[in-house]
């Protein structure tokens, strides 16, 4: 907390914006906090979260070290420190954070939730920690959501359809809360109603990798020539720009070596569809991700809840 009731004024803003999905607002706001004062450590570690979620890695950590060289003492910063280093795979960095918060606030439900999502992401039991953080905030519709979720792989579906509706009434418009709720109705074969929340979920976040998945399993039930395909353009459109470059890589040495063997075992047309294939998987690199993200904006475009839901 800081003394100045003009720069609380704004933080407590940016907390809404981001409350309301809108990270740009928060962004703005930030920016416009530092501006007058750069020493408020609580505004760095917020904007370091929300640089995470602009896929701004560097800047993020960058934010979240002004943050703990301001306050070394501040849950906040090493909970913003604990997820830059999440989201970079540094797994001991991010649990040393997340204990360190932990024992600043025990009181705090976040610090065990992101703690749950570290070792869920190790693959380890994570259910204790969501017990002791829905203990401690047990209408926080995020801890419900991920309740549901562990639930739900667990194979309890029941639990998992009961955290879920807790969830979205708790917050109706929560992303994850839709989410639950879809990966329930999905598997239960209610298709359309699983739609309409996985889109509902995207209109807050259109690039939600959980959400897009879930899309993309709709898409096969209803259509498996289609969701196959969106699997495939999903898949190359949220991979990493390195990672994308081995693959073609890769590929056009295994594709060069094919047409060459062919060529070597009498056996030109095989190696003229070789080569043309390449070309038409070069071509597709190009364009399928465009057309991914104009199918993902007609799916956005047709679908909403009922305003008494």
């Amino acid at each position: 907390m800081t003394d100045d009731p003009h720069i609380q004024r704004l933080l407590d803003r940016a907390f809404a914006r981001i409350d309301h999905n809108d990270l740009l607002g928060a962004f703005d706001i930030l920016h416009e906090l530092l501006t007058l004062d750069p020493d408020v450590g609580e505004a760095h570690a917020l904007l370091a979260l929300c640089l995470i979620d602009m896929h701004s890695l560097g800047s993020a950590r960058a934010e979240a070290e002004t943050a703990l060289n301001l306050d070394s003492d501040s849950a906040f910063a090493h909970q913003a420190m604990g997820s830059v280093s999440l989201v970079e795979g540094k797994l001991e960095a991010a649990e040393a954070h997340f204990e360190q918060a932990r024992a600043l606030e025990p009181a705090n439900a976040t610090h065990y939730e992101s703690l749950a999502n570290l070792d869920a992401l190790r693959e380890r039991p994570y259910r204790h920690w969501l017990d002791q953080a829905i203990a401690l905030a047990p209408e926080d519709a995020s801890i419900l959501a991920a309740i549901s979720k562990e639930r739900f792989l667990a194979g309890d579906l029941v639990e998992a359809r009961r955290y879920a509706d807790n969830a979205l009434a708790s917050d109706p418009e929560h992303g994850d809360a839709l989410l639950a709720k879809a990966r329930v109705l999905l598997h239960a074969g209610d298709i359309d109603d699983a739609r309409v929340h996985v889109v509902a979920a995207l209109h807050a976040d259109a690039m939600d990798t959980d959400a897009l998945h879930l899309l993309v399993a709709v898409r096969a039930r209803k259509n498996p020539a289609l969701g196959m395909w969106m699997r495939w353009s999903l898949w190359t459109e949220t991979m990493s720009r390195g990672k994308r470059i081995a693959w073609l890589v890769g590929l056009l040495v295994g594709s060069r070596f094919l047409a060459q063997l062919f060529s070597d075992l009498g056996l030109p047309r095989l190696s003229g569809f070789v080569q043309t294939a390449w070309l038409a998987f070069v071509a597709y690199s190009w364009i399928g991700p465009e057309v991914f993200r104009r199918l993902l904006a007609r799916e956005l475009a047709d679908v909403q809840l009922d305003d008494t839901y």
